[in-house]
């Protein structure tokens, strides 16, 4: 039987990696001064028909938080040898692990995610958002729905069904879920490409603190009411996220699609609107 409290990868047969891991992938393009035959310990070079001028991903193996500064002075070395261009076609592509966690607890990062998501755009992905290659969960609307109804099945005591919309998400999603049957791991696509590691820190230990601030939470619901009562910049501290300002359609959206995710039921007085384009 499967529900909000089954383990992940007791469910989708994923090994366990427990506690906080990571996966990078760095793309860049005109790579060609690259050696691709170089003593690395953290990396490997994938060549990406995608990008131009013989472009490439730099893809980790699964990290600690402890090995990420080694791993950054790694790649950094040879990305700067290279002269490689980050493009507006690249991007950080940075897999969070979640195969230790429960189904509850991934409803929870989801849920913490979607509503502070028009504000991780703002600070770490600013224009980002009308990309087709990470397209913002508030603009996903069928997904949301469906993990909607993913959540209302696992509530039921009676939930066995395997064919979870959470486990099929659109790849060029901003949060790409689909890697949790795989990987056990959670996809974040929206980060443009650069070749700052100071950059790509920042924007990890965030994504890391929003799967530890997840954790404490007994359920997304609880995430719902806290911000609903105490707002968005108490989240923002929390999370370690400036309090910048975002348009407010895109707020509310991102606070529509966090209820329906959650599973929330809004007071009757409360109105929720949710058009499907």
């Amino acid at each position: 039987m499967v529900g909000l409290n089954t383990k992940l990868r007791d469910h989708t047969g994923i090994g366990i990696r427990s506690g906080p891991r990571v996966g990078i992938e760095l793309e860049y393009e005109n790579c060609g001064r690259i050696r691709d035959h170089w003593d690395r310990q953290y990396w490997s070079m994938v060549h990406d028909p995608s990008l131009r001028n013989r472009g490439m991903e730099f893809v980790s193996g699964v990290l600690k938080p402890k090995d990420l500064y080694a791993a950054y002075n790694e790649v950094k070395r040879y990305i700067e040898e290279g002269h490689v261009s980050a493009t507006k076609r690249c991007g950080v592509h940075v897999h969070l692990n979640a195969s230790d966690l429960t189904y509850r607890e991934v409803w929870n990062l989801l849920t913490l995610y979607a509503l502070m998501e028009p504000t991780i755009f703002k600070q770490f992905a600013d224009g980002r958002e009308m990309s087709h290659f990470c397209v913002p969960m508030w603009a996903n609307t069928h997904w949301v729905l469906g993990l909607a109804d993913d959540v209302r099945r696992l509530r039921s005591p009676r939930a066995g069904h395997n064919q979870f919309n959470v486990h099929r998400c659109n790849k060029y999603s901003a949060i790409n879920t689909a890697p949790l049957t795989i990987l056990g791991s959670i996809e974040f696509r929206q980060h443009p490409a650069t070749k700052d590691m100071r950059r790509v820190h920042k924007w990890i230990s965030l994504l890391l603190r929003i799967r530890s601030q997840a954790l404490t939470y007994a359920d997304p619901i609880d995430i719902i009411e806290e911000y609903d009562n105490r707002g968005r910049h108490n989240m923002c501290d929390k999370i370690g996220l400036d309090t910048c300002d975002v348009l407010q359609d895109d707020q509310e959206e991102a606070e529509d699609a966090a209820i329906i995710v959650a599973g929330y039921k809004p007071p009757r007085w409360q109105e929720l609107e949710w058009e499907i384009n």
